[in-house]
């Protein structure tokens, strides 16, 4: 009896740890989100509201024009479009507002690790890493390719429509929000945090299969969760065999600001110009970077030796 309700305190403990972050983190992110929408809507009030009018009222002509303004449809399709347009600031404040939370959990864990040993990390030499530029690039280029051509196929276009709001903005915002600042706040969380966990109970394979479904499901439509499952899986493999968070966070960078780059250009454009091209362009991208994910079978990275163990006895047990 005693031994079942240490087990299940154990069990317990293991469930919080695992969402206790993940909990926080949505809670932090719908405050951040609000806290954007709410910023980015005062800096563009006057395409919706007429202040000077507004400011010639009497309170209660005030909150009457307030209460019929919130329920005309015509009125919040404008902030919709607002908030569309912006998409990009918004991202940026979010990322920003929410670094902390994965920041937090990263340092606590960090201490539980130095003060336990595990897991035993096999960190690579600085020169192996432009390896991982080489990933992001190809695994940007190709996924988009494929994944466009599935969108207009499929979905007539509609999922790369709505992306374009994400390029609409300053570029150098694109390349300081989408480029560094989102991948950095989400590797923190999703890789340091989320992976790392679910890692201390489970296979690489699992572990990164659970934090790059829930890395997907906070993108969008299909075709972007789709892309964020792959990309996902790619960057907790990475993380792995690397042994260091920089090693996801190279690839994620890379990606983000290759998709920036040439969608500034018409680079996708351009590909897709001429089926042969991107049939082409796809086929080297897979075999740079199914190559360079062949290398990293060959790194140790982070060994868990009690999840191992616990592994092979499984496997001998059946």
């Amino acid at each position: 009896m005693e031994q079942q309700f240490e087990e299940m305190q154990k069990a317990k403990k293991r469930f919080w740890r695992i969402f206790l972050p993940l909990l926080v983190y949505l809670g932090v992110r719908f405050l951040a989100n609000g806290i954007a929408e709410t910023v980015v809507l005062t800096l563009n009030i006057d395409k919706v509201i007429d202040i000077k009018t507004v400011l010639g009222m009497t309170m209660r002509q005030q909150m009457d024009y307030l209460a019929e303004f919130s329920s005309n449809a015509t009125n919040i399709a404008k902030m919709a479009k607002i908030f569309i347009e912006n998409s990009t600031l918004i991202s940026t404040i979010v990322a920003v507002l929410i670094f902390p939370v994965g920041l937090v959990f990263y340092l606590i864990d960090k201490k539980k690790k130095q003060a336990s040993q595990v897991p035993v990390i096999h960190r690579e030499p600085a020169w192996k890493y432009p390896l991982m530029l080489a990933l992001g690039m190809a695994l940007c280029i190709g996924l988009n390719v494929i994944l466009i051509m599935c969108d207009q196929a499929f979905l007539d276009g509609a999922t790369s429509q709505a992306l374009s709001a994400t390029y609409t903005a300053p570029l150098l915002l694109q390349i300081i929000g989408v480029g560094i600042i989102v991948p950095i706040s989400e590797e923190f969380f999703y890789r340091s945090v989320l992976y790392n966990r679910y890692r201390e109970e489970s296979s690489w394979m699992r572990a990164g299969v659970y934090s790059a479904i829930l890395f997907a499901l906070a993108h969008g439509s299909m075709i972007q969760m789709l892309f964020a499952m792959i990309l996902g899986l790619v960057l907790a493999y990475s993380y792995e065999k690397f042994g260091s968070l920089l090693a996801p966070v190279i690839v994620h960078i890379t990606v983000n600001m290759t998709s920036v780059l040439l969608t500034n250009v018409s680079g996708f454009d351009w590909l897709l110009a001429k089926p042969l091209r991107a049939c082409i362009v796809t086929a080297v991208c897979t075999f740079i970077g199914m190559t360079v994910i062949m290398y990293l079978r060959n790194l140790n990275g982070r060994e868990y030796p009690e999840v191992e163990g616990k592994q092979n006895r499984e496997k001998s047990d059946n």
